[in-house]
């Protein structure tokens, strides 16, 4: 992607408001009150570790980044519980292309699986569901055995009765930027 600069830059080191895409998420993450934070980096891991590791985000590493996005979730999982499986309920899966999200989003995901224990939380705007999606550590072993070309909607689809949609006012869960025009929308949205 490219920066207001006319630079070619990796998105997740897009500058930001102040930051980069990937610190503005990470600092959001830290004021919705989320104290333990896992980046998961596989394409390009070397030159985005440094603005992650300023931020005191765990990081780990996915080598089977290639094969999509699920090996990624699954190395985030798999790490946490390693990790921090006596602290963890959950997991909020949230996505480095979102940098917009309001804090407050992000609190009322959390607020609304602390109400609904066992159940998968989808934040939705205007009736479309969207990121970040809260996932309860029930579910990690069926994540981790997922194959990869399935993605998580098979979790989903297989357990219709656990999603609780909560309607939310903040457009950027259903937004994210994939193209310079996406990032450029951002980027007025700031002044």
């Amino acid at each position: 992607m490219t920066s207001p600069e006319g630079v070619e830059t990796l998105k997740q080191l897009l500058p930001y408001g102040e930051s980069t895409v990937i610190e503005t998420v990470i600092q959001k993450l830290k004021a919705a009150g989320l104290k333990t934070i896992v980046t998961v980096l596989g394409h390009h891991a070397v030159q985005i570790t440094e603005p992650v590791s300023r931020h005191q985000a765990e990081i780990v590493i996915n080598p089977d980044y290639q094969q999509g996005m699920l090996t990624s979730i699954q190395a985030g999982i798999g790490f946490t519980l390693d990790i921090h499986a006596s602290q963890t309920d959950g997991f909020l899966l949230c996505l480095v292309d979102q940098p917009g999200l309001r804090p407050e989003t992000m609190r009322t995901i959390m607020q609304t699986a602390a109400a609904y224990p066992g159940k998968i939380i989808i934040p939705a705007f205007q009736d479309h569901k969207g990121h970040p999606v809260y996932i309860p550590v029930e579910f990690a072993d069926e994540i981790l055995a997922l194959p990869p070309d399935q993605g998580l909607r098979a979790l989903m689809q297989q357990h219709p009765e656990a999603i609780q949609l909560v309607p939310l006012d903040d457009s950027w869960i259903i937004r994210d930027m994939d193209t310079p025009e996406d990032y450029q929308a951002a980027l007025r949205e700031l002044s």
